[in-house]
């Protein structure tokens, strides 16, 4: 490292309450927070699967050059970590 700071991103899965009807199902997120709190992006989760493709979806619309990027437990995935 050159001795600059890195910025770092956090990406985590989040169901929103409250935004499910009978019949229907609450939206499931994946977002992307910078360290400075505010969303850099959001991709929701199809219905029939689960955050794998989202997270992957996600990773393509931000730039993650330069930055440490932060995963829970998912991120621990072969493919997602490369």
């Amino acid at each position: 490292m050159d001795g600059m700071l890195r910025k770092m991103l956090t990406l985590d899965g989040k169901t929103q309450r409250g935004n499910g009807r009978a019949g229907w199902n609450a939206n499931h997120i994946v977002n992307a927070v910078d360290n400075d709190g505010f969303y850099v992006g959001e991709v929701l989760v199809d219905g029939k699967s689960n955050e794998i493709p989202a997270i992957f979806r996600l990773l393509d619309t931000v730039n993650i050059q330069e930055k440490i990027v932060a995963i829970g437990a998912i991120g621990c995935q072969k493919d997602i970590a490369r």
